[in-house]
């Protein structure tokens, strides 16, 4: 009998870890320190001798605005989901706004606002758009650097059920699981840490070429838009392949305790995989449930086949 255990960011928060989205939020808050709406505009690339860069604050600033103008929910699931939403429509308008105010600046008019494919730098505006999205990526890993592992604490009724052969399949980006719970790194699955980087994404398939074809008259607009929607996705067929020795190694599971995860949409490609390996006939699922939370139809929709518990 072997027991896996798949643990998402609520397990992170009931072992005492400040982990949610909104703690995320208000590092960026704290950090950029974000003036109004209008003020953060896209930075532009500065040159230092040879090398192109960005101002690190002021990339920070505007992709709190970025990201908060789509989401002000505090769950990740709601985060991920919102990047594949996010205004770039009022980044370029943001955009526009701000060089009618440098050029009132610079000559003391103000010029008519043009449309957008009469905007005379339009192509610096999704130049630097691309790279300065690259930062969010950076400014994540950062956060997830000052989150303090000693101030969180081992949850009793998981420490009571928790044996030497277990597996660990966890949708967190901290060691929680090895700092807190002592368990050894072998016997743990980081599904998203890739290579180094800390992964996370929407799961939207819609051809948003085509959505931004519609919302504007300006073809490259649509591409550009298109091309970062595209890079925040979440490729989990590369991640499975990636792990796929964890999860050829699961045919021996025989009960599957779920604690903190929410069943995203982006994240049930890992839940299937699961169930083609394990024999779901033969085995039980226990969730904790938060909240009157109920995953019962989500994980039968998998393929699981076995009983359903609450733990």
């Amino acid at each position: 009998m072997c027991k896996l255990f798949i643990v998402g960011n609520g397990f992170d928060l009931a072992s005492g870890l400040p982990t949610s989205y909104s703690d995320f939020r208000d590092y960026m808050r704290c950090k950029y320190n974000p003036t109004d709406e209008f003020a953060d505009i896209l930075p532009e690339n500065e040159f230092r001798g040879n090398i192109t860069v960005y101002d690190e604050e002021k990339c920070g600033r505007f992709l709190y605005h970025l990201i908060n103008n789509s989401c002000t929910a505090d769950n990740w699931s709601d985060f991920e989901n919102s990047l594949a939403n996010l205004d770039f429509h009022y980044a370029l308008e943001n955009w526009c706004i701000g060089k009618v105010i440098k050029n009132e600046e610079i000559d003391g008019t103000l010029p008519e606002m043009s449309n957008w494919n009469k905007i005379r730098n339009l192509d610096l505006f999704y130049f630097n758009l691309e790279k300065v999205v690259d930062y969010l990526h950076d400014s994540f890993s950062d956060w997830i650097e000052t989150i303090d592992l000693n101030k969180g604490h081992a949850i009793p009724i998981f420490n009571e059920i928790i044996d030497d052969d277990c597996k660990f399949l966890t949708f967190n980006y901290t060691s929680t699981l090895e700092n807190i719970y002592d368990i050894q790194s072998s016997r743990i699955c980081h599904i998203h840490c890739f290579n180094e980087n800390f992964i996370f994404g929407h799961g939207d398939q819609t051809n948003h070429q085509r959505v931004y074809n519609e919302s504007n008259n300006e073809s490259k607009a649509a591409e550009v838009f298109n091309k970062i929607t595209d890079s925040l996705r979440k490729n989990t067929r590369c991640y499975l392949n990636h792990h796929d020795n964890f999860f050829r190694n699961l045919s021996n599971v025989t009960e599957i305790y779920s604690y903190g995860f929410s069943f995203s949409d982006v994240d049930l490609p890992y839940i299937r995989r699961i169930c083609e390996v394990v024999d779901t006939r033969n085995a039980r699922w226990y969730q904790y449930r938060y909240n009157g939370s109920d995953y019962r139809e989500i994980i039968e929709g998998c393929g699981f086949e076995g009983s359903i518990e609450n733990w």
